[in-house]
């Protein structure tokens, strides 16, 4: 009867073993539910990063002809006052033309954007040639014609080209900082995932260890029905199903642990992945704020921010993907837990039988002993 006592008593620890692993895991899956809205947040916010950075790629060779804003005003100044205009009348000889002459495009769009712009800073420069040319001839009128027709529209694309592109830079140092702060609040996520992890990990260890003493005490439980014969024979049978049940939630126990340290491996890569790509945002950010106030690392900033954008990419889609694999892990360990608790209400049951077939065999042993001792009596 102790024996089967003490069988209760552990599928009992089991039972609230189950039950605990199974709260556990019910946090886990809202954790990373959590994270999916987070990595969706980042993947919207990152849409938009990418429309503007097509852009910023689009138009920001355009910026190279803001350098001709100084020589546009020396134009204008020089028409102004009817003084010798210095500037450099040649097209391949200021910056841009000498960084037009040695670029190469790197896709077939940027060719296209490549080729478009040399022609209005062409016009730029031969503008001003054709007016310093009716300068000298004395013809002034037509100078300023020749500047408000082709040298000035030529200036204004500039500028809208420049405004647009600043304002993408802008939206991408915005989206930048969003993509850091959902980082940030991901990397929370994990940190309390590993503190669920580590719960979980005791309580299956636990389930694990009273599984093996139950069998234990089921194979002890079989030895005391064998003795008791005829009386023992129903119990026997129950403890061996006690001791099949337990082996099997010691097997469901390890399983567990399986899927746990799967689901610990692939978070602590998530974890790593984060920080690799928190601190490229970073970076980013710095060089997009001083690409807003400085046109020469605008230019600059083009091989470094697709580069960002294709891994920053990459991250929130295997992020995503990792949350699919943990959460299917995840639903395969409440699976585990559920037929844990199964087990344990079958176990429950045949101990219930196994208490009914010792009571019966001590209530049977009681009632020889009477007899025997009214037959001594006689």
């Amino acid at each position: 009867n102790a024996s089967a006592e003490e069988i209760l008593k552990a599928i009992d620890q089991i039972d609230t073993g189950t039950q605990e692993m199974g709260e556990e895991l019910g946090g886990i899956k809202y954790e990373f539910n959590t994270m999916q809205k987070l990595l969706d947040e980042g993947n919207e916010c990152w849409a938009v990063m990418m429309v503007e950075g097509e852009k910023i790629l689009t138009d920001q060779e355009d910026i190279k002809a803001l350098d001709h804003i100084v020589f546009i005003n020396q134009l204008e100044e020089a028409i102004n006052n009817n003084t010798v205009f210095e500037g450099q009348l040649d097209p391949t000889k200021c910056p841009f033309g000498a960084w037009y002459l040695t670029y190469k495009p790197h896709d077939h769009d940027e060719e296209k954007c490549y080729h478009a712009i040399r022609e209005p800073h062409n016009h730029v420069h031969l503008g001003a040639g054709e007016i310093v040319r009716l300068m000298a001839e004395g013809k002034l009128g037509e100078a300023r014609e020749i500047f408000k027709n082709k040298v000035l529209p030529g200036v204004e694309g500039f500028k809208q080209e420049y405004r647009g592109f600043h304002n993408g830079i802008e939206l991408v140092a915005l989206g930048f900082v969003k993509s850091i702060e959902s980082i940030r609040e991901i990397s929370t996520e994990v940190k309390q995932l590993y503190k669920s992890f580590s719960s979980i990990r005791k309580i299956v260890d636990t389930i694990n260890n009273v599984a093996i003493q139950t069998n234990m005490l089921a194979v002890n439980g079989s030895i005391e029905a064998a003795r008791s014969g005829e009386f023992g024979r129903g119990f026997s049978v129950v403890a061996s199903d006690i001791r099949s049940l337990a082996s099997e939630s010691a097997d469901n126990a390890d399983k567990m642990k399986d899927i746990l340290e799967e689901m610990y491996e692939q978070t602590d890569n998530f974890q790593t992945e984060l920080q690799e790509i928190g601190q490229l945002i970073r970076v980013q950010i710095e060089k997009s704020e001083v690409a807003v106030v400085n046109l020469v690392e605008t230019v600059r900033l083009r091989s470094a921010a697709a580069e960002t954008r294709r891994v920053s990419q990459a991250f929130f889609e295997e992020g995503e993907s990792m949350v699919v694999r943990v959460n299917e892990a995840c639903n395969e360990s409440l699976e585990v837990a559920e037929k844990l608790k199964k087990l344990t209400d079958e176990a429950k049951l045949a101990a219930d039988e196994q208490v009914k077939g010792l009571n019966e065999i001590s209530a049977a042993a009681e009632e020889v002993a009477s007899l025997a001792d009214e037959m001594q009596a006689y």
